[in-house]
């Protein structure tokens, strides 16, 4: 989703931050600038469906530029939106979505995405989650999967999403 740009990642986050079941938190420096951000919401159940329905026009038009370059690109997001299938553990019971976390590469290697995840899971048990699942690719993300693995994540799939050959997890809260 970064391929389609800033204008794209504006209109999703501030999609996921209007979900009543969003959970959200910044980590801030000294100076008050963000250095880090995780997003994603209590309930996973048809988000992505829910996310594209209500903002599809914003969606379109700010992935329009990048869509023009790589026409293809659109439709398989969409189409990876609208078919994405939920990856429960543990049947019908609510599960929250880790959908982004992100640090600054300035303060990477100092705590900052576990505080950020320890806080994600922390807002999750209160929404009375039963887990939490994430997706991250597979191939030439080590760092990133093994940071989730480190953190007590399992994985629980590797789907192929398009050409990307990706990691499940899950975390019993």
């Amino acid at each position: 989703l970064t391929s389609f740009g800033k204008p794209f990642l504006r209109v999703l986050y501030t999609a996921i931050l209007k979900e009543k079941d969003h959970i959200a938190h910044v980590a801030l420096n000294n100076d008050q600038e963000v250095i880090g951000f995780i997003a994603g919401v209590s309930e996973s159940k048809k988000i992505y469906k829910r996310l594209l329905i209500s903002n599809f026009l914003s969606f379109f038009f700010t992935a329009l530029p990048k869509s023009i370059v790589r026409p293809a690109s659109i439709v398989r997001v969409i189409t990876v939106l609208l078919n994405k299938k939920d990856s429960r553990c543990g049947g019908e019971q609510k599960q929250a979505l880790l959908m982004s976390l992100a640090v600054s590469k300035s303060f990477s290697s100092k705590g900052i995405g576990q505080q950020l995840v320890n806080r994600f899971i922390d807002d999750a048990r209160e929404n009375e989650c039963f887990g939490i699942i994430l997706s991250t690719d597979k191939i030439d993300n080590e760092r990133a999967n093994h940071f989730y693995e480190k953190l007590g994540f399992s994985i629980i799939a590797q789907p192929l999403v398009g050409k990307r050959k990706m990691n499940q997890y899950f975390l019993k809260v």
